[in-house]
């Protein structure tokens, strides 16, 4: 979705740049008074998913980081991988992530997202190998609720995803018996519980 929003492809957002036309007097130029942001709709567990599991992404990225290096000294196979892009793309990770949580802010307010936030320093859940339905359900949970409730079901749905609660477990549990027994991973694995509707009030 993000790409294909960066290819222009979904929403257009038009924001005031500052500029008027006393600057391009003074300027001795002729500019946009605009700028135009390209934009697409994520459900928020979905995002919330993202800047909870960043920064151990990011952390995992180090490491492997640091093995491809050693095998590139050994002159063993290994993917390129610039240190120099790391960096960057941990600083574009970092400034997504503030984004989202000061959404979240927004929506649920600033006293409770700091209860979450507080949270997930305390909370050290491992995101490698998450059992990703468990998001499908909270986006769908989400989408079922009537809007004028979701700002006490997003601040629910927050706190299971930075605490993983026993409906996770048993979920992750229940998949990967299936999985086993259709000799499959869990990802590959389809539950019609887990159907998002066509429309979406957003």
């Amino acid at each position: 979705m993000i790409r294909h929003a960066c290819m222009g492809n979904r929403n257009i957002i038009l924001k005031d740049n500052g500029m008027t036309s006393e600057k391009m007097g003074w300027h001795n130029k002729i500019t946009p008074t605009q700028n135009v942001y390209y934009s697409v709709n994520i459900l928020f567990p979905e995002a919330i998913f993202i800047a909870a599991s960043a920064s151990s992404m990011c952390s995992l990225s180090f490491l492997n980081y640091g093995i491809r290096g050693r095998a590139r000294a050994e002159h063993k196979y290994a993917p390129s991988f610039s240190f120099s892009n790391y960096i960057r793309d941990k600083a574009n990770l970092h400034n997504l992530c503030t984004g989202i949580w000061q959404a979240l802010g927004e929506v649920i307010g600033d006293e409770e997202l700091e209860n979450i936030y507080r949270l997930r320093e305390r909370t050290d859940e491992d995101y490698m190998d998450y059992v990703t339905h468990y998001i499908d359900k909270c986006n769908i949970e989400l989408i079922d609720t009537a809007v004028e409730k979701r700002k006490d079901k997003l601040r629910n749905i927050a706190k299971r995803i930075i605490k993983k609660p026993q409906g996770y477990k048993s979920m992750e549990y229940d998949l990967n018996y299936w999985a086993k027994e259709y000799k499959t991973t869990i990802y590959e694995l389809y539950d019609s519980k887990l159907e998002y509707p066509e429309d979406i009030e957003w």
